[in-house]
Formats: structure tokens, C-alpha cells, sequence
């Protein structure tokens, strides 16, 4: 699994400074200690960036909990009344409360809005256990809320700079992409390869990159066809129809079962004259080579069967 540089010099310095222009010093902390609270004294943090929480994942914390406790306190901050409000840790309550722990412990910290929402980001970015859409919204967050530079951010959650910049590019995805990749319905090399395409598309054409299971590969040759390709003559997945704008149902049928076979984009023009003209493309001559090792190899019933 890759593994994230730990927190830079940014950070500590942006804490540092937020902690003294709160009125904090180091001191504070050292009076902090461990207690075990009510784990219904506990509410979830409203600056808490997950929003997908893996089920199973919280299952197999909550037997870890139910076997050896809960090894690392919550730690959190005072809110009216009794309770508290969770800064760090709201993935090992949710697991406490499956396992059905009456308390838990925590450490108290009376920290700023400022603070907050820093924690809580890093705490899960550095587990990789955002989606790639919530790491975006929370990094925009730190930008819009919080004064926090591009390069803070960087240091903050220790990702380079054109790291933070491609994450936050995918919040400008079509709605129902972003919901999609969200879903997990595909990858994030997907999602980049739409970004090419105007907003209006970009829904369409993800829906055609999950109904035919594209590598991401696939999906940039698809996106390239769109973009480089006429606009006359070409729907949406650079598909070449007849001058009706229709495409014949045998000609789209053999079209889709040349691109499974073949592993490439292809397109079928049908001509005005009844025939038609086949277009493969392939990048570069590895893939070429390939696709003569296939053709080779091909059963020409599986492509002329019309299942």
C-alpha cells in the first residue's frame, strides 16, 4: 500500500501558531489526562470529513474492541452541557458501540474551530480512509473556511502540492460522475480522464466506462476520440453513425464485440454507399503488436454471433 510522507514542518508550524494566537501553550497539554467517559456523552465532530464508513471494517474493529478494549483515547472537546464532541476517533466509538462498550476513554482538549477540522482531515488522509471525493471537499474546506494555502494544505496532510490540486479538480466533475466515483463505481484515473470532457458528457460517458468494465486506459482512449474526433458524424463515445445520426443495430453490435475482443476503441462508419469503414486505435506499437497477436488467435464466430 503507498504510504504518505508524515506531517511536515507546515503544520506543526500552523498549529503552533494558531495554539498561541488562541491563547494555548504547551502546558496546557501537559495537564491533559485520560478518562473514561459515557460513550453516549459523545457526539460525533461537525467538522468530520468521512462521510462512506466501510461496514465490515467497523465490524472487524468492533471484535478487535470486544477482545483487547479500545487501545488509543478519543480524543475530544467540551460542548454544552455533559457532552463532548469528537476531534479524533469517531471511526473507534462507532467501533466501541457495536461492540457494546458502556464507556471509553478519552482526552480532553479545549481547541479552536481552527484546529479542528486540520485533525480530523489529517487523522484520515493519512489512513487513506477517505474517498477521493471527501479528501477533495475537505482539503476545500481547510482552503475556504480556514485561510489554510496550497501549500499548508501539502505540508498539512503530507501530499505534494499537484497531489492537492488533482484531488480538488474532481470536485469540478458532473454531479452524477462525482457520485459515481463516490460509489466507488470506478477509479480516480477514470475521473481524471473525464475532466477532459465538457460537463455535459461527462456523466454519459462515465456510464459507459462502467457498463463496459474500461480499464483506465481504455476510458483515456474513449475521452481522446471524443475530443480529437468530428463533431458531425460522432455521438458521445466518438462512435461514428450514418448521416441519419443513427448507427444500425448490426453495426453497433459488431462494434461492441470488436472493442471486447480487441481490448481497444473502435469505431464503425457506415458509409453512404452501404459499406462501412472500421477504425482501431491503438497508442503506440506494443499495443499494436498485441492486437496482431489477438487477431491471430481470433474465432471468427465469436465476433459474427449475434449471441
Amino acid at each position: 500500500m503507498k504510504k504518505h510522507k508524515g506531517l511536515g514542518r507546515g503544520l506543526e508550524s500552523f498549529f503552533k501558531e494558531t495554539f498561541v494566537s488562541e491563547g494555548f501553550s504547551n502546558s496546557d497539554s501537559d495537564s491533559e489526562s485520560i478518562i473514561q467517559c459515557p460513550i453516549e456523552s459523545l457526539v460525533p465532530g461537525k467538522y468530520q470529513p468521512r462521510t462512506i464508513i466501510d461496514q465490515d471494517a467497523l465490524e472487524e474493529l468492533a471484535t478487535s474492541i470486544r477482545a483487547y478494549g479500545l487501545m488509543n483515547p478519543i480524543v475530544v472537546r467540551p460542548r454544552e452541557g455533559s457532552c463532548y464532541e469528537i476531534i479524533a476517533g469517531e471511526r473507534r466509538w462507532r467501533a466501541s458501540k457495536l461492540a457494546g462498550m458502556g464507556t471509553v476513554p478519552i482526552v480532553v482538549r479545549d481547541v479552536p474551530d481552527s484546529v479542528v477540522l486540520p485533525l480530523a482531515i489529517i487523522e484520515n488522509v493519512q489512513r487513506e480512509s477517505l474517498t477521493p471525493i471527501d479528501q477533495a471537499r475537505a482539503i476545500k474546506r481547510l482552503l475556504d473556511e480556514f485561510g489554510m494555502t496550497h501549500q499548508q494544505v501539502s505540508d498539512s496532510i503530507g501530499r505534494s502540492r499537484t497531489a492537492v490540486t488533482n484531488l480538488l479538480r474532481l470536485l469540478s466533475l458532473h454531479p452524477g460522475a462525482i457520485q459515481l466515483l463516490q460509489d466507488g463505481c470506478f477509479d480516480v484515473g477514470h475521473a481524471r480522464a473525464l475532466l477532459a470532457l465538457p460537463s455535459e458528457d461527462q456523466f454519459e460517458v462515465a456510464r459507459h466506462i462502467i457498463d463496459k468494465n474500461l480499464s483506465v486506459r481504455q476510458a483515456e482512449a474513449v475521452v481522446r476520440n471524443i475530443v480529437n474526433g468530428s463533431t458531425n458524424n460522432r455521438n458521445k463515445f466518438g462512435i461514428m453513425s450514418d448521416e441519419r445520426g443513427k448507427m444500425s443495430a448490426d453495426a453497433h453490435h459488431l462494434q461492441e464485440r470488436l472493442s471486447d475482443l480487441l481490448c481497444a476503441a473502435v469505431s464503425v462508419q457506415c458509409l453512404t454507399n452501404g459499406s462501412f469503414r472500421l477504425t482501431i486505435q491503438y497508442d503506440n506499437l506494443d499495443q499494436l503488436d498485441d492486437f496482431l497477436t489477438r487477431v491471430s488467435c481470433l474465432d471468427t464466430n465469436k465476433v459474427t454471433d449475434r449471441y
